[in-house]
Formats: structure tokens, C-alpha cells, sequence
């Protein structure tokens, strides 16, 4: 008894040596643990549990960014300083383990550093002679960055610039290695079970073509499931709550309108920004939340270029005048206007999408068929628009990439998201409540978009080589058959989220392609490191997502290993072009409300509260939520 004693006793001291005694001071918050099992260690003496990872974060934070830690900046001009600075940190206590889950002890430098690499780009473009205003601008940076990252629990309370060196000092690491050219081929909303169940009736051929001889996959996305959040999380490899494009619309804070979402609120360089960066061209059209198209190293037809049907001015028989903004370069806009599809045209054809007689399409005034103020109300006269759209930008497609054949292509379909939320209850079998006449018009409609999908596809596939890489992506899914929501996704209510679905779509093709491999894992996030890998460019440090190196043969991956950079947002100039209002500003609105997308009030905010809310970071979901019902105690 006594020696069982003393092994007991033995393996107490044993234990008790090992445990790790911790001091936790008033000013500092010590994290304990990982994932849903993270713990708080209480200020003062901690007894803790050996092999326990303990990650401690003072609450005040200085950081001195000297010599090789300074920052280098380039303008639009293209000039280069190198920035020397102290930046004082406050952190907020209960917002450190949401930090912590999202950035590790890595807090400064990938949220706070790239922000303040915007702001100092962004500011030293506004000055003549930075140094002379170097007194000045420390403050302005201040209040700049703790603006965007107060919200997340990061307070800026001081930064002091110490010196301002022109010339490049650093080296830019932006060596870009052997690569392949890039198609990204973006369908809104495209789903596979849609694209199965569609298939039982309809040839696919080329779909099931990449499904075969390529990767492919689920896409997670990202909540809530509004397209232009999600798209531009896609282009920039960043959460949208850093990206700042989380709707449709924003509130403009100096008229309190609603104002559609442009690439200047995006605080972040998106891939088209950074390829510019190299020798690599590119070229993107339709893409959301492009407008005004940015200056880049190759061509951009932004996501307005097709709106001006949604302009009543249109159905005045008036010709579009050239505005700032729509393509760059600002003559690339005279060469595709000619490319446009009107509605109406014979190129907006209803035939393929409902069953029986198509009226000519009316014009305003033309009887209780014409638009109205509000939107089109009747999904006829949405479909024509909606084809109208597609055709045009199609179009764009086949004139510009066989022409410039860029090392990077994107181009954004929205039709076969926009036709679901018009015709998915009529689709056999119909909802409760639809009519059998409605059935049999309108009940092909879906079948007919996922056709005309494949033809662009088709096409598509055509116009590659095969030195070029496929990437086929959609920001959703979308609702069918038993899964369908009963609320009307056009109807003005802004419930058309309701009808996505989590799942989106992601499918690979080429000769680096591993054949009928079905992609695992992946994410809306990972788009970006891939997109920049498979261009030989390094990834950015910051992005969460990773390289979808399973979709791609063994050999190429081997003889391709990922570098890495944090260097894109110091070299980033956001757009500083300003586009004044116009009537398709409001005809879009419309557009917007008539397909259900939203119903007044500041949704920006709202779905940035949602973000916050579905990935755990409650905190910041129940600020906004404060700041709605303080704004609209009704709500």
C-alpha cells in the first residue's frame, strides 16, 4: 500500500512540475485552447495545463514600422515612397477572441497593415508634396483606418509618420513564375442538381463534357447570399467585411440615398489589380460591382454596360451616349457599343424560354403591359431584358477575347440566376397555386436557361486553347423542386435570398486538370489563390482561402510551388473616378426590386450584420443590429 502511495505521490510531483504557472496582467487578454474550446484566462496567477497554446494579446499596442518593417507605397502616378511610421493599437477586450479565431497573433499584419497600406496610398495620390504634409497626414490616416476596422474591435488611436522616402527601397517579391492563361466563365447561381434534374430532358453536352474530362465540385459560399458581397469576395480573396461591398445598393452618407454599389467603395485590390502589377494582361466583362471600370493592364467592360435597358430611355428610341466609366480603355467603348442587343431585338427572343404566342414587345404607354416607374410587372417583360443583357454581353465575349486573348479573362453571366427567380415555381412540377396554363407557358423556362448556359459553354470551349485553363464558378446555388421557398422571390419583398442555396458550383478544365476528379472542400475564398497560383503570381498572405492543388495533376503541381506575397495592397490605387448620377441609377433600382434582390431601407447593413452573425462573430452582428433599430425602432 505504502509503494502504490508513493507512485501516486511521485506521478503528482511529476505532474505538478510540468504545469505552467501564468501571470495575466490587467492590460493584456490571454486566450487558451482552440476552436469552440478557446478560454479566457482570468487576470492574475493562472494555473495551467501543460502543452496548453497560450496566444497573449495586449490590449494597447504599439507598433514601430522602421527600416526594413516601413511600408512602401506607389500612386496612380506610378511613384514610389517608402513610408516610416508609429501606429498605436486598442484593442477591445470581448472582440479579441473573434480576432483571434480569424487571424491568429497575426492581427497587425493582415488586417491592420494592409488597411493602412489603402489609406497611405489612397492619401499620398491626393498630395503634391507628401513630405511637406507629413504632419497632417498621420492624423488623416488615423481616422481613415479606424474607421474600417473600429467596427471588427481594432481601434487606431494615433498615427505619426516619421519619414517619407521616395523611390523604391524594397523589393516588390512579384516575380511571377511559368504559368497558364486563365478563362473564368461566371454563371449566377448555376446549380448542379438544377443542372441533373435539366439534363434527364435536355443534352448538356458540355457541361458534362468539363464534368467528365475535368475537376468539379460544390462551392461553398459565403452568407448571406447576395451576389455582388460574394462575387467580389471571389476577385479579391478577402471577407467582405474587409472587401466593404456587402449589397446591391449603399447608402451614399452625404445625400442618405440608396446608390448602387461601384468599384470605388471596394477598399481592396481585386485580381485585375493585381495582375497589373505584372507583365500579365487582362480583361474582364460584366463582372459586379465594375463600374466605373478601373485603369488596368488590359480591358474592362463594367457591369453597367449592359444596364442601359433598364434606362427609359430606351424605350424612346434614343441611343445611348458614351459615359465615363462604362469600358476601359474609354475607346474600347466605341468598338462593342455596335454589340449591344436592345430589347426587343430579334436576338431577345422568347420563344426558347415559354411555351405558346409572343406578343411584340410594347413599348411605354403601349397598354397595361408597358413598364411602369417601379420595374417591369409582368416576367415577360423581365425576361426580355434579362436576355437582352446576356446577348450583349456575349457578344463582348466573342469580339474581345479571340482578339486580345489576355493572360486573365473573366466574364459574368447574371441570367441564370435572374430567370430562376422569375420561372423556378412554374418549373415541372409547378408549385402549389400556379395555374396549369402558367405551368405549361412558363414551365420549360429553367430548362431553357441551362441550354442556353451550355451553348455559351460550347462556344466557350471553342474559343480556348489548350495552353488555357477553365475555371467555371457560380456564387450560389438555388432552390428547386421540393426545396422551394413559398415567399415570391419578384415581387418587391427583397426575400429573392431566400430561394439561394449554400452550394455553389465550381468545375476546372484543361490539360493540367486531374479528369472526373470531384473536387472536396472548396470555397468561395479559395478562387483567388488559385486564380493567382495557376498565373505563376504568389498568393496574398492575408487571404484565408487556399490553392485547389487537388484539381491539378501531380507533375505540374510538383513543378509549381506556391509563393507568397503581402506586397498588392501597398501597390493598390483605388479608383478615384467620380460618375455622377443618371437615370439608370434609378431603372436599376427598379430592376432590383422588381426580381425581389431588395425592398428599401439599408440592406448594406443589415447583411454585413448577417455575415457577422452566421460566422460567429456576435459582437460586431449585435453593433449593427443596435445601429438599424436605433435608425428604425419599428424595424
Amino acid at each position: 500500500m505504502t509503494r502504490i502511495a508513493i507512485l501516486i505521490l511521485v506521478a503528482l510531483i511529476a505532474v505538478f512540475l510540468t504545469l505552467s504557472v501564468e501571470n495575466v496582467g490587467p492590460n493584456e487578454v490571454a486566450l487558451i485552447g482552440s476552436g469552440p474550446d478557446v478560454k479566457e484566462l482570468p487576470v492574475g496567477i493562472n494555473i495551467v495545463m501543460p502543452f496548453r497554446g497560450i496566444r497573449r494579446f495586449k490590449l494597447n499596442q504599439t507598433h514601430r514600422l522602421h527600416g526594413d518593417r516601413s511600408l512602401e507605397v506607389r500612386s496612380r502616378a506610378g511613384k514610389t515612397a517608402r513610408i516610416e511610421m508609429d501606429v498605436e493599437l486598442d484593442l477591445v477586450r470581448d472582440r479579441v477572441r473573434d480576432l483571434d479565431r480569424d487571424y491568429g497573433e497575426m492581427i497587425f499584419e493582415k488586417i491592420v497593415k494592409p488597411t493602412l497600406l489603402v489609406e497611405l496610398t489612397a492619401a499620398l495620390s491626393e498630395e503634391v508634396d507628401p513630405a511637406a504634409a507629413i504632419g497632417r497626414l498621420g492624423g488623416e490616416i488615423a481616422e481613415r483606418t479606424n474607421g474600417k476596422l473600429e467596427p471588427i474591435g481594432i481601434g487606431v488611436s494615433s498615427v505619426v509618420l516619421t519619414g517619407i522616402f521616395e523611390g523604391k527601397a524594397l523589393s516588390y517579391d512579384l516575380e511571377t513564375h511559368d504559368g497558364v492563361k486563365l478563362f473564368i466563365l461566371g454563371l449566377d447561381g448555376y446549380d448542379w442538381i438544377i443542372m441533373d434534374r435539366v439534363a434527364e430532358s435536355v443534352d448538356l453536352a458540355n457541361m458534362k463534357r468539363v464534368r467528365r474530362e475535368g475537376a468539379w465540385g460544390n462551392l461553398q459560399s459565403i452568407e448571406p447570399l447576395v451576389s455582388p458581397l460574394i462575387w467580389t469576395t471571389m476577385v479579391t480573396g478577402v471577407t467582405p467585411d474587409i472587401h466593404g461591398i456587402t449589397d446591391f445598393l449603399i447608402r451614399d452618407e452625404l445625400t442618405g440615398e440608396d446608390i448602387p454599389v461601384t468599384s470605388s467603395m471596394r477598399r481592396v485590390p481585386a485580381v485585375w489589380n493585381m495582375t497589373s502589377l505584372t507583365d500579365l494582361r487582362c480583361g474582364f466583362i460584366g463582372w459586379f460591382a465594375s463600374f466605373p471600370a478601373e485603369d488596368v493592364n488590359g480591358f474592362i467592360v463594367s457591369d453597367r454596360f449592359g444596364y442601359h435597358m433598364f434606362d427609359p430611355s430606351w424605350r424612346e428610341g434614343k441611343k445611348r451616349s458614351p459615359q465615363e466609366g462604362f469600358a476601359f480603355p474609354g475607346d474600347l467603348y466605341g468598338e462593342i457599343e455596335p454589340l449591344t442587343v436592345e430589347v426587343g431585338d430579334p436576338g431577345s427572343d422568347l420563344s426558347r424560354y415559354i411555351r405558346g404566342p409572343v406578343d411584340a414587345h410594347k413599348g411605354a404607354g403601349d397598354g397595361p403591359d408597358a413598364p411602369s416607374a417601379h420595374g417591369p410587372p409582368d416576367p415577360e417583360s423581365s425576361l426580355r431584358q434579362i436576355i437582352s443583357a446576356y446577348r450583349t454581353y456575349e457578344n463582348v465575349m466573342k469580339k474581345l477575347y479571340p482578339v486580345y486573348r489576355p493572360d486573365l479573362f473573366g466574364v459574368y453571366f447574371e441570367f441564370t440566376d435572374s430567370v430562376c427567380h422569375l420561372f423556378m415555381r412554374f418549373m415541372r412540377p409547378a408549385m402549389d397555386g400556379v395555374s396549369p396554363e402558367d405551368e405549361s407557358r412558363y414551365g420549360g423556362a429553367i430548362a431553357a436557361t441551362y441550354a442556353e448556359a451550355d451553348r455559351i459553354l460550347g462556344d466557350v470551349l471553342d474559343m480556348i486553347d489548350d495552353e488555357t485553363v477553365l475555371l467555371i464558378v457560380s456564387d450560389h446555388g438555388f432552390k428547386s423542386g421540393d426545396f422551394r421557398p413559398l415567399t415570391d422571390s419578384r415581387m418587391g419583398f427583397g426575400q429573392a435570398i431566400e430561394w439561394h442555396r449554400l452550394n455553389g458550383a465550381i468545375a476546372i478544365y484543361g490539360n493540367i486538370v486531374k479528369p472526373a476528379y470531384e473536387i472536396d472542400d472548396a470555397s468561395v475564398m479559395d478562387i483567388a489563390p488559385t486564380i493567382l497560383h495557376l498565373l505563376g503570381m504568389p498568393v496574398d498572405r492575408k487571404m484565408p482561402g487556399k490553392v485547389l492543388l487537388d484539381a491539378f495533376e501531380e507533375q505540374w503541381v510538383e513543378g509549381h510551388p506556391i509563393a507568397y506575397t503581402s506586397v498588392y495592397d501597398s501597390l493598390f490605387a483605388p479608383t478615384d473616378a467620380v460618375v455622377g448620377p443618371s437615370a439608370a441609377d434609378q431603372a436599376l433600382k427598379d430592376k432590383l426590386v422588381s426580381l425581389g434582390y431588395v425592398a428599401g431601407g439599408r440592406n448594406a447593413l443589415v447583411n454585413l450584420a448577417n455575415y457577422y452573425h452566421k460566422n460567429g462573430k456576435y459582437a460586431e452582428a449585435l453593433d449593427l443590429y443596435k445601429q438599424l433599430l436605433d435608425e428604425d425602432p419599428g424595424n
